[in-house]
């Protein structure tokens, strides 16, 4: 099956790779999964790396897991002591651009998923979009969420607020 002989290729362990990854005869489409797994992994390494994670996700060295909930569809981590957050690792090819419209998109996510504001700011403090920019992991635009000068209830894409 597909999943045993890609846990080895990613260098990751079994439990890593789903077990229930299809057989694929698609080349393409083998390419594409064995792309987002890596992806994954760089990500779970990412989150193991102290000196990677924001302040406000510190809580993730006591440990967490990847988990998707209907409950919360656009928060993608838990730590260990419960606390959910949205962790993204875009890769090496993309763009700044690129990387700036999946972070507003997924802070736009968030703030239309809580309706009391300290809720929506909280969650998209506790968002993170990693790259990689020649050849160094970097965090997207860390401090956004924790001006004292800012709110945050204001709409990602609120054309009259946009910059040139």
């Amino acid at each position: 099956m597909f999943a045993y002989s890609t846990h080895a290729a990613l260098k990751r362990p079994k439990s890593f790779v789903e077990s229930h990854f299809a057989k694929d005869t698609d080349e393409k489409a083998r390419k594409f999964r064995v792309k987002r797994l890596r992806r994954c992994g760089n990500l779970w390494d990412i989150l193991k790396t102290d000196g990677l994670l924001p302040p406000a996700l510190a809580d993730l060295k006591n440990g967490f897991r990847l988990e998707w909930s209907p409950a919360s569809p656009h928060q993608n981590a838990m730590s260990a002591n419960g606390q959910r957050a949205t962790v993204i690792y875009m890769g090496e090819e993309t763009n700044d651009m690129q990387v700036e419209a999946i972070a507003k998109m997924a802070a736009e996510y968030l703030q239309r998923g809580f309706s009391d504001p300290d809720k929506s700011l909280s969650a998209r403090q506790r968002l993170a979009v990693w790259f990689r920019k020649n050849g160094e992991i970097t965090l997207c635009d860390p401090h956004r969420y924790v001006k004292i000068d800012q709110t945050g209830h204001t709409s990602e894409f609120d054309i009259g607020r946009e910059t040139a």
